[in-house]
């Protein structure tokens, strides 16, 4: 059972890797397993609570037959680790995440009754020659660094993942080159903050550096980037989003608030005026730029005069894609101990005017990519409704809408699931897409080529 992030899950493919190639069969079912492993996530209250739902339900699986062994890996095992198995006696053996390529040995001792914790050890996050892929063949994601140097006041990672450990560049162009290889025609980078990536490493890179390597010769279609920190943008860095090419114009970029009085309670600096000073430049520079975010309402410091300006912020610079959060503390952070929270039900009022607001504001820059011909990668096909879903570089897999193209079935036209079609979009909601096939379109008359995204080959 693997719940949280895409980094997560790429942690638990690793795991799975290790252990096929150990000699463990991976079991489908889990009637006729002898081994579980939830990996869990701890980053909200909410996610710990489903992780420990998930615990509990493999303790039910295991005191089913005899001979079971439950094994618990990723941040909650970090998190809590002896007092989960105090709380928990069902559980043999806890890995947190610095520990999970120990995770063959975790279940042989488990096997042998031997079973304890294993935390820490936040060494560099290589090899990952042993990763076995599950999901979609042609999206694949390549995590670039772990864990985190920031201290937000609102947030565990740096505490459940270790300090910032990039991964050196070759393993990274390598893994890459060899998910294109295998079929991936897009590959989605990600780290707690990929813009710091190589400031770690001797001698140091940046992220350009390692984007360069990326952007030339072999590789997927598409290549993505996720989970990028205001305050560590370069000019260099733009210039290589501004280039286009195999690098999509889509920019992840969590300002999380937009008051400087809430930004500095969250440990992020008074960044309100370079956040907007940074957001035009991006839109300047960068064709066809998609700008996503992410926020946060109900953090301490922000009362209604603060919330106001976030509101505002929005309007003033609006986001193609916006994620929010209402506040919940989280023991062990400093955010828990500042004064001046919102209580819970305004907090949670609050994300839901933003996600109003940003319904308003998202609708006419979706409405502005219609009669226009948009690269599309298909992803799956609903009989029932007869159109295919897909994304165009404007979607980001998981977290954003997708596009419903109304085109031929399986095997009735030239293309399947994992290819890139022309479509012409026509209409939209403040999230989804409506298209045809460019031929379609074009017999209906109106729009012109689109920059980015497509087939891109060699730069």
């Amino acid at each position: 059972m693997q719940l949280g992030c895409p980094k997560n899950a790429i942690d638990g493919e690793m795991m799975i890797g290790l252990l096929a190639r150990a000699g463990y069969a991976i079991a489908h079912d889990p009637a006729a397993a002898d081994v579980q492993v939830v990996h869990t996530c701890a980053f909200l209250r909410a996610a710990e609570e489903e992780s420990i739902a998930e615990i509990l339900a493999a303790a039910r699986w295991k005191g089913a037959r005899r001979g079971r062994r439950l094994v618990v890996t990723g941040c909650l095992a970090e998190r809590h680790g002896a007092e989960l198995l105090a709380e928990l006696p069902e559980v043999d053996a806890l890995l947190g995440p610095g520990r999970i390529v120990e995770i063959v040995g975790a279940i042989d001792e488990a096997l042998r009754g031997e079973g304890g914790v294993r935390r820490g050890g936040f060494g560099r996050p290589e090899p990952w020659g042993a990763r076995l892929r599950g999901g979609a063949p042609h999206t694949a994601y390549v995590k670039i660094a772990e864990g985190c140097d920031h201290r937000c006041a609102f947030c565990l990672i740096p505490r459940l993942r270790g300090p910032q450990r990039s991964r050196l560049p070759a393993g990274i162009v390598r893994e890459v080159r060899g998910l294109a290889a295998e079929g991936a025609r897009e590959v989605v980078l990600v780290a707690q903050d990929t813009t710091a990536y190589g400031r770690d490493l001797s001698p140091r890179l940046s992220l350009a550096d390692l984007l360069r390597r990326l952007t030339v010769g072999e590789g997927p279609e598409w290549l993505r980037l996720l989970y990028t920190h205001p305050a560590r943008w370069s000019e260099e860095l733009i210039d290589l989003f501004a280039r286009g090419g195999r690098l999509l114009p889509y920019v992840d970029l969590p300002v999380q608030h937009a008051s400087d009085a809430v930004l500095q309670a969250m440990g992020r600096g008074r960044g309100g005026a370079r956040i907007r000073r940074l957001i035009e430049r991006l839109r300047a520079r960068i064709p066809g730029l998609v700008l996503r975010t992410t926020v946060i309402t109900g953090h301490p410091g922000e009362g209604k005069r603060e919330f106001r300006e976030l509101l505002q912020f929005l309007r003033e610079f609006p986001f193609d894609r916006l994620g929010a959060f209402a506040y919940s503390p989280e023991a062990g952070t400093r955010a828990a101990l500042l004064p001046g929270r919102a209580p819970a039900k305004a907090a949670e009022e609050r994300r839901l005017e933003v996600l109003a607001l940003q319904r308003r504001l998202a609708l006419p820059l979706q409405r502005a990519r219609c009669g226009r011909d948009w690269p599309v990668l298909l992803e799956g096909w609903r009989e029932r409704d007869r159109v295919w879903i897909g994304r165009s570089p404007a979607e980001a897999p998981e977290i954003d809408g997708v596009v419903r193209l109304r085109a031929p079935g399986p095997g009735e036209w030239g293309a399947d699931l994992g290819e890139f079609v022309t479509a012409r979009f026509l209409r939209a909601t403040a999230y989804d897409t409506f298209a045809v096939p460019a031929e379609a379109g074009a017999e209906a008359g109106g729009g012109r080529p689109a920059l980015g995204g497509g087939r891109r080959g060699k730069p």
